[in-house]
């Protein structure tokens, strides 16, 4: 990694974001759109979607991108935001976790802490969303990790647009939490320009695990 100045002080950058300066503008933070993700609990199910675009500064590089990834033995189901390369590390380092105690929310508080304190990955760029047939959880660099409680959790640049939608879906008796993600995510990808609507799903049905999975990911990340 390379080193800029900003605000007085020093700012990690690749050799791609240091060599290309008209892409990446010397005005403020790296900021890092190019997706939503949004997790739906209604019922016995959990659903999880999310866009395929991925940008570089003000260019798409990628639509059909992946950002869903099954974790636990296809138990739990996370999605990231952010640097594709930062999401797939803190989605190993949360596998990881979660095979040495086989609870969610404790290899989530464990990979938040680590995130937070460990030099290294302290500098991961990227937010995730992660759940199972119990709880949905968000967890980000700066040590939070947030619980749902509305049976909703969106992250990324049109994350409160699908949010919003799916708020205002919720009491429909006729939708399930598949129609209502479905949903959201074209109403992120017609509003927000760093989503499109090539969308991924993984459902989770309670007691069975993952029921349905349109990613195309059978192991490991591409």
């Amino acid at each position: 990694l390379s080193t800029r100045s900003f605000n007085g002080g020093q700012q990690f950058v690749s050799p791609y974001q240091f060599h290309h300066p008209l892409v990446y503008q010397n005005n403020g933070p790296i900021e890092v759109h190019a997706t939503t993700i949004i997790c739906v609990r209604k019922g016995e199910d959990v659903v999880m979607c999310g866009d395929g675009q991925m940008t570089i500064g003000t260019v798409v590089a990628k639509p059909n991108g992946r950002k869903l990834r099954k974790l636990n033995n296809e138990k739990a189901v996370c999605g990231f935001a952010g640097a594709a390369a930062d999401g797939i590390a803190l989605v190993d380092l949360l596998e990881k976790k979660l095979s040495e105690r086989d609870e969610l929310r404790r290899a989530c508080v464990e990979t938040s802490r680590m995130w937070r304190t460990d030099k290294i990955l302290r500098h991961l760029n990227a937010i995730l969303i992660v759940a199972d047939e119990k709880a949905t959880y968000q967890l980000t660099g700066s040590g939070e990790l947030v619980e749902s409680d509305t049976g909703i959790m969106a992250i990324g640049s049109g994350g409160n647009f699908a949010e919003a939608a799916a708020r205002a879906l919720m009491d429909r008796e006729d939708l399930s939490a598949d129609d209502i993600a479905q949903k959201a995510m074209r109403i992120a990808g017609d509003m927000c320009i760093y989503t499109n609507h090539n969308t991924m799903k993984l459902k989770i049905s309670k007691g069975v695990g993952i029921v349905e999975d349109t990613t195309g990911i059978q192991n490991k990340p591409e």
